[in-house]
């Protein structure tokens, strides 16, 4: 529930309001505390605010079958709360009634109008939680960004409400902001950056990045979906080249993830990787020489015999065992 200084700010907005802000309510019917907070914040907010909120049922939401509330004012109906504005929160959820309602005007920002051009639609999901100090910032970060073009659809997401989305995107700390479905920001965010995200999304950005803001968010499964679905085992690569061992090791995992849906799925990749057996890294000539193996590509025998003799024992042990999966496979 709505303290009384959070009313009483909401009809010092509401005053300013020219255009009406409608809260579509989407309720379930089962009643829980999630639902009626939800029900009971909507009520005080239009009952504080000279009809200038106004609520109606329903509204659009990525998550059919959770409560939430979707602010619209008719042009826009692209900010989904499934967080209760309570608290720090409050402040950012209000200026974006007051933006969507024309009391005043978002922060700008250096890309918009980039942001202002794009044509088809992109979702943003904000997770965040009671309590969390960078939170705010970031929700208004992305509110500012969705007043801008009405095909950025945002979700302010408590984590801890939902905790089966929560699970479904391994979110393991707030603020973390995902792209569609795809980047993964853990942290605050600016309003240029998401806007830089979200252009070069649009535009085809480099996949390895997406990947690997997955991969380090701990959606290896999702990363392994999106290298499957486009076909693109190649953009791993330079992740997997990385000296940083999480990110190699979070490569290796989607990788294997990969072949597991289709034991083909890295053939094209084959060849570059025969070249890392020629590595200075110890760690990738012997990582490379098992995944060689499992992936079957008898291509690479000459190159793994080669390397069975390598000056290092962990590689020549790696290198044997691939050579003898070649065997069991006659």
């Amino acid at each position: 529930m709505l303290s009384d200084n959070d009313l009483t700010r909401v009809q010092e907005v509401s005053r300013n309001i020219k255009r009406p802000v409608t809260l579509c309510v989407n309720l379930t019917g089962i009643q829980d505390a999630v639902e009626t907070n939800f029900a009971n914040i909507a009520r005080q907010l239009q009952g504080v605010s000279l009809d200038r909120i106004r609520i109606e049922e329903g509204g659009l939401t990525p998550f059919p079958g959770k409560p939430s509330m979707v602010l619209s004012n008719g042009e826009y109906s692209n900010i989904n709360y499934m967080a209760f504005p309570e608290g720090s929160e409050f402040g950012p959820f209000l200026e974006a009634i007051a933006w969507l309602g024309e009391a005043s005007a978002p922060a700008e920002f250096s890309r918009q109008d980039t942001i202002n051009e794009l044509r088809l639609p992109q979702n943003v999901f904000t997770f965040v939680a009671a309590g969390c100090p960078h939170c705010p910032e970031a929700v208004r970060s992305v509110l500012i960004v969705a007043c801008s073009n009405p095909q950025v659809n945002v979700s302010i997401i408590d984590a801890l409400v939902f905790p089966d989305i929560s699970e479904k995107y391994k979110i393991k700390s707030t603020p973390v902001t995902i792209i569609n479905d795809g980047m993964t920001i853990i942290g605050g965010i600016k309003p240029d950056e998401l806007a830089e995200y979200l252009i070069e999304g649009n535009n085809g950005a480099s996949l390895s990045v997406i990947l690997k803001s997955m991969i380090l968010s701990g959606r290896a499964e999702d990363a392994a979906s999106l290298v499957y679905e486009k076909e693109r085992p190649d953009a791993l690569l330079p992740i997997y080249v990385s000296p940083e061992f999480s990110q190699r090791m979070g490569a290796l995992l989607v990788m294997e993830e990969v072949l597991d849906r289709n034991p083909g799925a890295l053939d094209p990749i084959t060849d570059k990787l025969i070249e890392l057996l020629q590595s200075d890294d110890v760690g990738l000539r012997g990582d490379t020489a098992s995944l060689l193996g499992r992936m079957g590509s008898r291509s690479a025998i000459p190159a793994l015999k080669k390397v069975s003799e390598d000056s290092n024992a962990d590689v020549r042990d790696a290198a044997i065992e691939a050579l003898e999966s070649f065997k069991e496979c006659i």
